[in-house]
């Protein structure tokens, strides 16, 4: 169950850090900001890499935790 939990939170995490990335006014209009200024985009933007380094790092990862717990990796 755990596996599956981290599968989805960190495809999650992979989308809105590209989303982020790619669209960062799209990503502030989506939690009821206003327009950005130029900052506040590479802010953004930023927050878009972090957050994409932890999603794929929690794919990644999610194989470990299974190597570790003695199951095989499929």
């Amino acid at each position: 169950m755990i596996l599956w939990l981290v599968l989805v939170s960190g495809w999650i995490e992979v989308l809105f850090g590209v989303s982020a990335i790619l669209a960062p006014s799209l990503v502030v209009a989506g939690v009821g900001g206003s327009d950005l200024g130029g900052p506040a985009m590479a802010l953004v933007r930023l927050l878009g890499v972090a957050t994409f380094g932890i999603g794929v790092g929690a794919l990644l990862g999610r194989n470990w935790s299974r190597a570790i717990d003695g199951q095989t990796t499929a």
